[in-house]
């Protein structure tokens, strides 16, 4: 391709990437704000601020995955590969490893139970069988 034809592509490109770095650091500024009201709240139970820090955590990784994805497809098709293809791929994937992985779906049910009925959260020293420890991430 020639010069003029690849200087399009690639300022959108850039600004693809720039836009998605944006928007990390703003989640990153939007999860620090909302830890320190969460501190800050004197009315609320310590279980309760750990349940929110722990939502706040899991809202945080699902944030930065999906604009991961989205960036990276969108960066794809600027590019000039067709993505279509890769989305039904990603979608019969998706079927299959639902199917053949009902187990790792039942535990991700029961992990999201366990934060919405505050079993516990990160921060909490808990004993499952013989094994001990603090809550570092869910």
């Amino acid at each position: 391709m020639s010069e003029s034809n690849w200087s399009q592509p690639i300022l959108y490109a850039v600004l693809i990437l720039a836009l998605s770095l944006l928007a990390l650091f703003a989640i990153q500024i939007l999860t620090r704000r909302a830890l320190r009201a969460i501190q800050s709240l004197e009315r609320v139970g310590a279980a309760r601020q750990r349940q929110a820090v722990t939502l706040v955590q899991i809202a945080r990784w699902v944030a930065y995955l999906l604009i991961a994805i989205s960036g990276l497809l969108m960066l794809l098709s600027t590019l000039g590969i067709d993505i279509t293809p890769l989305l039904a791929s990603a979608g019969i994937a998706g079927l299959v490893i639902s199917l053949g992985a009902q187990s790792v779906i039942r535990d991700a049910i029961g992990g999201f139970l366990i934060v919405v009925e505050n079993q516990f959260a990160v921060g909490d020293f808990i004993q499952i069988g013989d094994v001990s420890g603090e809550v570092e991430q869910i």
